[in-house]
């Protein structure tokens, strides 16, 4: 009965504590003024001709709706030591 008697207290102080201490904070990284349509690089490389795709695009307001704008016909070459692989647009 001791133990109950001093762990019930010390869990609702805590919980107390716990839900006191959390405090909304907007979050606005400004980005809209760094926003100048940058070149944004995605891709998955496999070892099968199958699993190989790029995408480009431009970087696009945050939360404005605007549509991200792909980039289209880029001649986009990947390579290693050894080997080139070129990318068609499809």
């Amino acid at each position: 009965m001791y133990k109950s008697n001093i762990i019930t207290p010390v869990l609702s102080l805590l919980l107390i504590i716990t839900i006191m201490s959390c405090e909304r904070i907007e979050f606005d990284p400004k980005i809209e003024i760094l926003n100048e349509q940058i070149p944004v690089v995605y891709g998955v490389i496999g070892n099968h001709p199958d699993y190989r795709a790029i995408h480009l695009s431009r970087t696009a307001p945050y939360m404005d709706g605007t549509e991200i704008k792909s980039i289209e016909n880029a001649v986009v070459t990947v390579s290693d030591p050894d080997t080139a692989y070129v990318f068609e647009h499809s």
